[in-house]
């Protein structure tokens, strides 16, 4: 499904499809994240790290405002995974809408901003559950 239907699957709606990669439900921050960049810890954890640095614009920005206001409301964090066809672009700061990119809802994972210095940060994805990993 596209970038749309799985935010909506947690009843999320991005601001603009464009360049949002995050959005805030009721209780939850949902961030669409590279899966290129999350790593698998040999307890079945996940660790996302990433810096906003690393691109330019609205969505840079917006998602900044998320991971304050998740921090300061301690909410869960829910997991649109992201996958491209093209790892360079991505990593290099490139407008990532010009690759062929998929997205995948992951309710098993739930998440915590554990670190924000207002660019670095990372996200702690506990165990699956319920589901697949």
């Amino acid at each position: 499904m596209g970038i749309s239907a799985e935010f909506a699957s947690y009843n999320a709606k991005l601001v603009n499809i464009q360049w949002a990669v995050s959005a805030l439900t009721e209780s939850e921050l949902v961030p669409s994240l590279w899966a290129h960049r999350m790593k698998t810890q040999p307890d079945g954890t996940w660790i996302y790290r990433d810096h906003l640095g690393r691109w330019s614009g609205n969505g840079n920005r917006l998602l900044a405002e998320h991971l304050r206001i998740a921090i300061a409301e301690e909410r869960p964090i829910r997991l649109v995974m992201s996958r491209t066809d093209n790892v360079a672009l991505i990593e290099g700061g490139g407008d990532g809408s010009k690759a062929k990119n998929t997205f995948k809802a992951r309710p098993e994972r739930i998440g915590k901003v554990t670190e924000f210095d207002g660019d670095n940060f990372v996200i702690f994805f506990g165990k699956p559950t319920g589901g697949s990993a």
